[in-house]
């Protein structure tokens, strides 16, 4: 669980500091759903998808807030 709230800092980090793309906010979002943070995930995804991203990375976000969202609907480890 300290590795996954680690994650999230890093995440947080990369995200701020590269916002030009949305590679960071991807690793965010999955790394809140890995620590258990649905609401925060919610937030970040709603933040990549409501992003104007250049169109190199059209086909990347499309992709990734699918998987985001197959993640966060997916039941956790029991």
């Amino acid at each position: 669980k300290k590795q996954h709230a680690a994650a999230v800092i890093h995440w947080e980090q990369v995200a701020e500091m590269r916002s030009l793309e949305p590679n960071g906010l991807i690793n965010l979002a999955r790394a809140q759903i890995q620590a258990h943070q649905p609401a925060a995930a919610v937030k970040t995804i709603a933040q990549l998808q409501n992003t104007t991203w250049p169109s190199r990375f059209e086909s990347k976000v499309r992709d990734s807030l699918r998987e985001l969202r197959r993640l966060k609907l997916a039941p956790g480890p029991a």
